[in-house]
């Protein structure tokens, strides 16, 4: 899946295979229920923030999550504008990322932040001089299901803390881990909101 759409759809072509055409419409309705909840609760939680400009690393040989990803739809309702968006095929022009230079890095492990410093054109954006990289856990990355909220959550709550906190909401979702920042500043309120949502 490439999109939100995408991977309700799969949802429903799994529950046909496993609970049959009449069945399939109600099962998979069940399960995307708390699939929408959770992607409303972000939305919810993100009116009116400050949106940042990013570029999502994924892999040791300079893939980005470009416009027609999954993962570029998360960086998106995650609250980061993906610089890469307007490119397609895990590939953006080194000149165009120059050039673009967003305000944060976000790369899984694999091929994890040490590649960002090690490696062009990623060591040359302003986002790696000054520390602002996020690492993220290639299981998260991979996820093309419903469970897909799991990447969406650690990305909101790691660049927009304070929104997703806000307010005592027992509705929000339990969350494992969430990136891992290199900067000093903010890696203490990153541990803490880790602590306080499992």
């Amino acid at each position: 899946p490439t999109s939100i759409e995408q991977v309700r759809e799969r949802v429903v072509q799994v529950a046909a295979v496993l609970k049959g055409n009449n069945r399939a419409e109600k099962v998979s309705a069940a399960y995307l229920d708390k699939f929408d909840t959770e992607l409303a609760f972000v939305a919810e939680k993100l009116v009116g923030v400050s949106r940042p400009s990013g570029i999502f690393v994924l892999s040791e040989a300079g893939a980005v999550a470009t416009g027609d990803t999954l993962q570029s739809v998360i960086m998106e309702l995650a609250g980061i504008r993906n610089v890469a968006a307007a490119y397609t095929g895990y590939t953006m022009p080194a000149e165009a990322l120059l050039a673009a230079d967003p305000d944060l890095i976000i790369v899984s492990n694999p091929p994890s932040m040490d590649y960002i410093y090690e490696s062009e054109p990623f060591s040359r954006l302003s986002a790696a001089s000054a520390g602002l990289i996020y690492e993220i856990g290639n299981s998260y990355v991979e996820c093309k299901t419903p469970a897909v909220t799991d990447l969406l959550y650690a990305l909101a709550y790691a660049v927009h803390g304070e929104a997703m906190a806000a307010g005592a909401d027992e509705s929000a979702p339990a969350v494992s881990s969430v990136p891992v920042y290199s900067g000093e500043a903010q890696s203490s309120a990153l541990s803490e909101s880790s602590s306080d949502n499992n």
